[in-house]
């Protein structure tokens, strides 16, 4: 059997600290940092961590340290398999104790109010091993056949498109996110997942509850508006860097790490707000056939 080529992860570092210490740091406030150290590490054990500290490259069949030690680091992502690219090293390390998965052969669609959006959030997938595919909102509902997620991103708020976009992928069972700037605001929506999280109808009529101003909203919202043809990186920067990672993270981790949970940036007067969206019992955009029920409504 060919044996497997392990490497310290390049987001962590190793340092020699003591006799039998060795700092294992991820980053200044990182759960990831910590220091191995005590009677348990053997003379073969020291041996090893000497050699990993200082070189990159390691061959599992040549690992010459007790297998609680070598499983412990792999287990915790320390070490980890070369073939992977940096992206799933980078996730794994934040996932470490728990099962990961292969996003190798994962497609994700890119629906984007313009070209330029679409083609920078595209190119925020170049170094990963996943395939991306652009699709465009007049018939998107053609091209959705082998995609494991969809990637929502507008330059402005657009009510209608997306309660469509909510509704054809609910129907169709596929993770999606609706992110988007208005004005000075970015909107960063929970990953949607039909029957297990809310939905984007649940999102909008729970933010618009807490407006003050209704009428010059419902004018606001009824507007027709067009996109900047280019958006600067930085005004789009918030949205396509949570659209990247809890795109990523989630489908490595297989986890929901902000279930129910949408984040609002005010870019001008750098606040933000988090909110929990509560799952309706009647919501008519998931579950116009009640399967669940809140237990406060």
């Amino acid at each position: 059997m060919e044996s497997i080529n392990y490497v310290i992860n390049p987001y962590v570092t190793i340092r020699k600290v003591g006799l039998k210490k060795y700092l294992v740091k991820q980053g200044i406030i990182s759960s990831k940092s910590f220091v191995l150290e005590g009677d348990d590490l053997s003379e073969k054990d020291i041996h090893f961590l000497d050699k990993v500290a200082t070189e990159h490259a390691i061959n599992l069949s040549q690992l010459d340290c007790s297998s609680d030690l070598k499983n412990f680091l792999i287990e915790e992502s320390i070490l980890i398999e070369e073939y992977l690219s940096n992206t799933e090293k980078y996730y794994s390390l934040l996932n470490s104790g728990k099962e990961n998965f292969s996003i190798e052969n994962k497609k994700i669609g890119i629906l984007a109010s313009s070209s330029s959006i679409a083609n920078q959030l595209k190119d925020n997938f170049k170094d990963t091993s996943v395939s991306t595919t652009i699709l465009t909102i007049e018939n998107f509902e053609k091209g959705l056949k082998g995609l494991d997620f969809i990637i929502s991103v507008w330059g402005h708020y657009d009510s209608m498109t997306f309660h469509r976009i909510n509704s054809v992928l609910l129907e169709k069972n596929i993770p999606f996110m609706i992110n988007f700037i208005d004005g000075n605001t970015t909107f960063i929506s929970p990953i949607f997942i039909n029957q297990e999280t809310v939905c984007y109808n649940e999102m909008e009529i729970q933010l618009e509850s807490a407006l003050f101003y209704k009428d010059s909203y419902l004018a606001y919202k009824n507007a027709k508006k067009i996109d900047q043809l280019n958006f600067p990186n930085f005004l789009l920067g918030q949205a396509l860097f949570f659209s990247t990672h809890l795109t990523l993270d989630f489908l490595i981790s297989g986890r929901l790490k902000t279930k129910n949970r949408a984040f609002i940036f005010d870019l001008e007067s750098l606040r933000y707000d988090i909110v929990d969206i509560l799952p309706e019992p009647y919501c008519l955009g998931c579950r116009s056939e009640n399967k669940k029920v809140h237990d406060f409504l």
